[in-house]
């Protein structure tokens, strides 16, 4: 397929001001199950806790990464012991480091003898280096550790380090791995440093030896008299290896310091030690006829411990589980908390407890069990952390749904009530999947820049977003903060439409939740904001309009009159009859209701016979249109006149039926629009199978065109927008997912006036533009320059869980693409776009192991700096780049240059964005 992509724009959707903390408030019940909630307003909403530390006097104090315009940046905060933010702590309760941070691994925190935090954390960019950061107690930083708090130590190559702990003098233990792309093999290396931050000169690491594998994961523990143990995955294969001291190996543990034990695939994410010196590896593994493998015990000399479990390893036989993070309690018995999964159905967090032989403790909750329920969502399996407080409780948590959560256990396993409410408590720090960002339209001021607009859906709120870009893609720094603004509004919210006033005002409307706990009761809602992005108060009620006629009404569109009046139209269920209707809903300029215009400025409409709004249209002349679709093939069009009522002038009796004739799916997609001379095109989309049908502006056929006024073609996938272009030619966009999933698409489709297909346009009328991850397809702005931009929401990468407002721009209506290579590149994206200050990322497919030079210049072609010159092997590739310091604003080139191939990307830097 042939990349046509101009520039494709990103933009994670930023809900609130980073470093805004709000008092802690209870929401009250969710679900019917009792769980409380607080809430900093920070960030995007991704918060995934990843460790925690209990101070001695109870309270305690997690870390973790928060993600901040598409950035995750490093982030502590304390809580009292009744689960409640301590808002002594830093910004009430919460302490922020606005350095970037690696969020794939693991930040990890403790505490030192003087009380201060120390964090490791890996930047997201392959430095070598490792990372430290020391705070006080309060949670600011201790300026007196390495570079104002912050401690670089230089390390041979780019390494990952994945674990840390302190010992008795304070001394740091570090672990990870090393990668070498010179002879792609991973190097597990060990650093101890001493209190300060120095290297420990006495401490000489011998670790296992090299591999052509990834330590995927790695765990440290330490034995009382200074001896360090280590787990990891190596060769696919779980290894355990043990160190002297002074980091020499100790011999007595295996052949070269290290045993590997013949479980498949086991990853181990905790190492725990017991009195008597016999560890256990906590993890996960592939599954086989005992089950899936959660713990591994080994003896004081690697021996696998027979008397536990099956011949050392502890199998889970009814669900697929992992054991992430655990501890050994005085009496012998061992805890861990993690993730379980009944096969095909949703995860679930989990608490098990166990007798030293791997029996699970009946007196334990349920039979060994205890599973908190929060919010009944999926849990996300990451950042999991379980830690004894001073009182003889447990504390456990992790990341559900990308929002942190808390629940706090007695000796037996029961939820201690004050701790929260009912044991539980769960941040509303947004999440994957209930942030549901949605792009409604984008639009075009007339001085040139465009409006980006969209609604964030939250479990108990939501959002109107709101997004403002210069004519060059960069985000307009004088709108609102920094080019973003979002109004917070009281339910649950999905945007459908917006339209722009002339005096620069926005309408968004959408389908708004009449109730927080009713998922099926909707509402027409929509909201005014003033130019910069505020709400507009003085239209309707404070700003925001909602009508509800019965339990169904789905807003569908929105349009503006030449008046200044406001349409609403779409579906509703009449509450006495229960038969779904067609509506139209007129509002004056200031929001009320036009009592003029139908009943009380409601016009309602019984559907013919039976179908689903698909559009509103208006004619010059001021008279309204709306297409609706019944079921399998069929639609209507029905004439209103501007009071409401049936226009008798059109087709018969003011409707036209229509239908797509020897379709072999169901009416998919059904668009419509008025043409330059009147006349009301339709698009039917059937599967592949779609059509065009061209009625004169009375409703009668236009047998002129194609056969008896209908055009048949195929398409791609589904089209969801249509617009006129200057030239007459009719343009569709649409999204799908190709073959070779995990890429998904935009696409352009061009006709001629006539309805044929474009064959000098793309490929036989059709272009694709290629997206990692999923893409969904919304609006389609088609500028006075010719200039096309297509809008929806998707992901930034396949490997993304947050949606956000993805935008693409094409040049001359789709024809040229912003690949300008000497040979075909496979695949290149840059993210985010526009870049900001600070780091990038570029991914890339190499067909072949080849030198990548990766050069930035100016529009002129003089050269600014090489971002990068090295060798890489066949395949996908993601690199981590950083912008010169000091560069100015405005379009750049990025020249990226292997072996056999040369491209050139124009990029837009901005320094407006932070």
């Amino acid at each position: 397929m042939k990349q046509l992509l101009i520039v494709c724009l990103s933009l994670i959707v930023a809900t609130s001001a980073w470093n805004q903390a709000i008092p802690i408030e209870g929401y009250g019940p969710l679900g019917g199950r009792g769980n409380a909630f607080f809430s900093f307003e920070l960030g995007e909403g991704q918060f995934i806790w990843t460790d925690a530390v209990v101070h001695p006097e109870g309270f305690f104090t997690l870390t973790g990464t928060v993600l901040s315009k598409g950035v995750h940046y490093l982030a502590l905060a304390r809580f009292l012991p009744n689960g409640t933010p301590d808002c002594s702590f830093q910004n009430e309760g919460l302490s922020e480091l606005r350095i970037p941070v690696d969020w794939e691994y693991m930040v990890r925190i403790a505490r030192t003898s003087a009380g201060r935090l120390l964090v490791l954390f890996n930047p997201p960019k392959s430095e070598s280096a490792l990372f430290l950061a020391r705070f006080y107690e309060d949670g600011f930083l201790d300026t007196t550790f390495g570079e104002e708090g912050i401690l670089r130590v230089p390390v041979p190559k780019p390494t990952h380090f994945l674990d840390m702990l302190l010992q008795e003098d304070d001394a740091i233990l570090v672990a990870g791995f090393e990668e070498n792309p010179e002879t792609n093999t991973h190097t597990c290396r060990v650093i101890r440093l001493l209190s300060d931050g120095q290297i420990d000169p006495e401490f000489d690491p011998q670790p296992p030896p090299p591999s052509p594998h990834a330590f995927h994961l790695m765990s440290l523990a330490s034995l009382p008299d200074g001896r360090i143990m280590l787990a990891a995955l190596k060769d696919g294969k779980l290894i355990v290896g043990r160190l002297l001291p002074n980091g020499r190996q100790d011999l007595t543990f295996g052949e070269e310091a290290c045993k590997y034990y013949p479980i498949s695939g086991f990853r181990p994410y905790d190492l725990l030690q017991f009195p008597d010196s016999s560890w256990m590896v906590l993890g996960s593994g592939q599954a086989s006829q005992k089950g899936w493998p959660i713990a591994v015990k080994g003896l004081p000399d690697g021996q696998l411990d027979t008397l536990f479990g099956d011949r050392g390893v502890l199998y889970a036989k009814e669900a697929l589980e992992v054991a992430a993070s655990g501890l050994v309690q005085p009496d012998g018995k061992w805890l861990f908390a993690g993730m379980g999964k009944v096969y095909g159905q949703t995860s679930y967090f989990i608490i098990r407890r166990f007798l030293e032989d791997g029996t699970p403790d009946q007196d334990f909750g349920a039979k060994g069990y205890v599973v908190p329920c929060f919010e009944e969502e999926y849990f996300q399996g990451s950042g999991i952390f379980l830690k004894a407080m001073p009182d003889g409780h447990l504390l456990t948590g992790g990341t559900v749904n990308f929002k942190g959560a808390l629940a706090s256990l007695d000796e037996s396993g029961h939820l201690v009530k004050p701790f929260g409410k009912d044991g539980m408590a769960i941040s509303v720090w947004g999440g994957s999947n209930p942030l549901n960002v949605e792009c409604c339209k984008i639009l075009t001021r007339e001085d040139g820049s465009i409006i980006a607009t969209g609604t964030v859906e939250k479990p108990f709120e939501s959002e109107i977003l709101s997004i403002r870009l210069e004519s060059d893609g960069a985000l307009d720094p004088t709108f609102s903060d920094r080019g973003y603004t979002s109004i917070h509004l009281p339910n649950s919210i999905v945007g459908i439409d917006a339209v722009l006033q002339q005096d620069g005002k926005l309408i968004v409307g959408g389908r708004m939740r009449a109730l927080q706990t009713q998922h099926h009761d909707l509402d027409f809602a929509a909201c005014r904001l003033n130019p910069d992005g505020s709400l507009d108060t003085t239209f309707a009620n404070h700003g925001l309009i909602t009508f509800d006629r019965g339990p169904f009404d789905v807003l569908g569109a929105l349009a503006l009159q030449k008046d200044g009046k406001i349409l609403l139209a779409g579906d509703m269920e009449n509450p006495e009859t229960l038969d779904r209707e067609l509506v139209v809903y007129r509002l004056l300029p200031n929001g009320q209701p036009d009592t003029t215009f139908g009943i009380e400025g409601l016009c309602a409409l019984r559907h013919f016979p039976s179908g689903t709004f698909s559009a509103l249209m208006l004619q010059e002349d001021g008279k309204i249109l709306l297409l609706d679709a019944h079921p399998p093939w069929g639609f209507d069009i029905v004439r209103l006149l501007s009071n409401g009522k049936f226009d008798r002038s059109f087709a018969i009796d003011g409707l036209f039926n229509g239908s797509f004739p020897d379709a072999n799916t169901p009416l998919q997609s059904l668009l419509g629009i008025v043409t330059a001379s009147n006349q009301i095109l339709v698009m039917g989309q059937m599967g592949n199978q779609a059509g065009f049908i061209r009625l004169e502006q009375h409703g009668e056929l236009d047998i002129s065109f194609g056969e008896n006024g209908l055009v048949q073609f195929t398409l791609p996938e589904t089209a969801w927008e249509m617009t006129l272009l200057p030239t007459g030619q009719i343009l569709l966009a649409g999204s799908g997912c190709a073959d070779f999933a995990p890429y998904f698409y935009f696409f352009g489709a061009r006709f001629s006036e006539e309805g044929q297909p474009d064959s000098g346009f793309g490929d036989n009328g059709v272009v694709f533009t290629e997206l990692a991850g999923f893409s969904y397809l919304s609006s389609l702005l088609v500028l006075d320059d010719q200039t096309a931009i297509l809008g929806g929401k998707g992901y930034t990468s396949e490997s993304d869980t947050h949606t956000g407002i993805l935008l693409v721009r094409y040049l001359s209506m789709l024809n040229a693409g912003h690949l300008c290579p000497a040979h075909e590149f496979p695949f290149m994206d840059v993210y985010p776009y526009p870049i900001s200050p600070g780091v990038f990322s570029l991914d890339y497919d190499l067909p072949a192991r080849s030198n990548i030079i990766v050069s930035l210049f100016t529009p002129e072609g003089k050269k600014v700096e090489t971002l990068l010159d090295i060798c890489r092997p066949e395949g996908a590739h993601s690199e981590w780049l950083e912008m010169p310091a000091n560069l100015p604003s405005g379009s750049y080139l990025l020249q990226v240059q292997t072996e056999e191939v040369k491209t050139v990307i124009r990029i837009i830097f901005s320094n407006a964005i932070r």
